[in-house]
């Protein structure tokens, strides 16, 4: 299933949960003009479980401006977002996934392919490490993906 927007796609407002389940691909932005999104937790509570997201970068803006920001996947206003799966892709924004910086929003990664996107280290903040605990990110070409750590059972197991 293809879902595209010229504007954001999925925007989860204060008291509403959105989980996204499946191999679907939810494309924002798609006219390329204008800051949008693929998924906007804004006071609510979105959970992806698996699909392909993408969202196109404003050319128009980042003509002249190349840190304008298309956020893929953003929390503000007490949002919350949690990433079991998925392939995120961007056109090379940093802003792959964000939170809002002045309101107490959380984005948790589990799992996920992120192209050319780090989610445990992102260079918009300092410490805004998104992968979970117990978690890493390992890349892979120009991918990064996360899973569990594999050592988490080694130093668990009994002697």
């Amino acid at each position: 299933m293809l879902i595209f927007s010229d504007y954001d796609v999925f925007v989860v407002r204060n008291g509403a949960t959105l989980t996204l389940n499946g191999d679907g691909y939810v494309e924002g932005g798609h006219s390329g003009v204008g800051s949008w999104t693929a998924v906007w937790a804004d006071g609510g509570n979105a959970v992806i479980n698996g699909g392909t997201y993408h969202v196109g970068g404003d050319k128009n803006a980042e003509a002249t401006d190349p840190t304008h920001q298309n956020d893929l996947i953003y929390a503000k206003n007490g949002g919350s977002i949690e990433i079991y799966g998925g392939l995120f892709l961007n056109d090379g924004t940093i802003w792959t996934l964000n939170k809002h910086d002045k309101t107490e929003s959380t984005i948790v990664v589990y799992g996920g392919t992120f192209q050319n996107w780090n989610p445990a280290q992102n260079r918009e903040a300092v410490n805004n490490n998104f992968v979970a605990e117990g978690y890493c990110s390992a890349r892979n070409g120009e991918n990064y993906t996360v899973q569990a750590h594999e050592y988490e059972a080694a130093v668990t197991a009994p002697t």
